[in-house]
């Protein structure tokens, strides 16, 4: 059944089997071996909160389990999405089990959205935007740490520079997200080996698309549903320099701009249109 933890440690290795852990009920709560923590055996979800930590030197979850925040799976305000990005990035980094986030409304962003630990981001629909302003600039930055971590079914619009960057993580997954009215619809940075950008759309940016010596990511697809819209670019659609080394740009559609490649400066990269 399911299993509630206050304040558990252990010298030796912790194995829970239930059909749900809730690591939060008490306020900064602990779960903590010197060996491993194997939550395998956990059919259903794992969730964590009120300042409360999941520590040990390895985690283990089931294959595709991903970590509740709790009190944050339902966020409608910029303040609830600050704190709980605050809270992920204080938590220890479970191999192949991001922590997921839900955004149920549309937001005007307080501070960029700076993630250093694997997430999984989505919107409860399309319709929901995280919007920039002139204070906020940049959008979400998913930076070193946060390998493994997609965003999905979520909207980005109106930030002066790059909507959603990526720098210098790997295996992440961008899918079904509209970025609009921004000064990149989307960013990678340095080696982002395994990451992957696909059926997504990216409308009025001043570049839909930039690919700034990003290693190893794959831009659309060949398959039903992995090419990306990219439209109404102001200056290009997709725009790359540096070594590119092993990163594909596949199959993708550009509509209403001059410019649909501003690639000559870049180096190793392969576009197929």
């Amino acid at each position: 059944g399911p299993v509630q933890v206050g304040t558990a440690k252990a010298a030796g290795p912790i194995s829970v089997t239930a059909s749900s852990v809730d690591v939060g009920p008490q306020a900064y709560g602990v779960l903590e071996s010197a060996a491993s923590i194997n939550l395998i055996g956990v059919t259903g979800p794992v969730a964590v909160g009120n300042g409360w930590r999941i520590v040990a030197p390895t985690v283990q979850l089931a294959p595709g389990s991903s970590v509740e925040l709790r009190g944050a799976d339902n966020i409608t305000t910029a303040a609830e999405l600050d704190q709980a990005i605050y809270s992920v990035n204080g938590l220890p980094a479970i191999a192949g089990s991001p922590y997921e986030l839900v955004v149920a409304a549309s937001l005007t962003l307080t501070q960029p959205l700076i993630v250093t630990r694997p997430i999984a981001l989505r919107g409860t629909s399309l319709s929901v935007v995280l919007s920039g302003s002139q204070a906020v600039t940049s959008g979400l930055l998913l930076a070193p740490g946060s390998d493994g971590s997609s965003v999905r079914n979520i909207a980005f619009s109106q930030f002066a520079a790059e909507a959603i960057s990526l720098n210098n993580v790997q295996n992440v997954r961008v899918t079904g997200v509209r970025s609009s009215s921004s000064g990149a619809g989307i960013a990678l940075f340095g080696t982002v080996a395994g990451s992957v950008v696909q059926g997504s759309t990216f409308d009025r940016n001043t570049t839909g698309v930039v690919l700034d010596s990003a290693k190893g990511a794959l831009i659309g697809g060949n398959a039903g549903g992995e090419s990306n819209t990219i439209s109404n670019s102001v200056v290009q659609g997709v725009f790359a320099t540096g070594f590119c080394s092993g990163s594909q740009v596949i199959k993708n559609r550009i509509t209403g701009t001059a410019t649909e490649y501003n690639t000559a400066a870049a180096r190793g990269l392969t576009i197929i249109q």
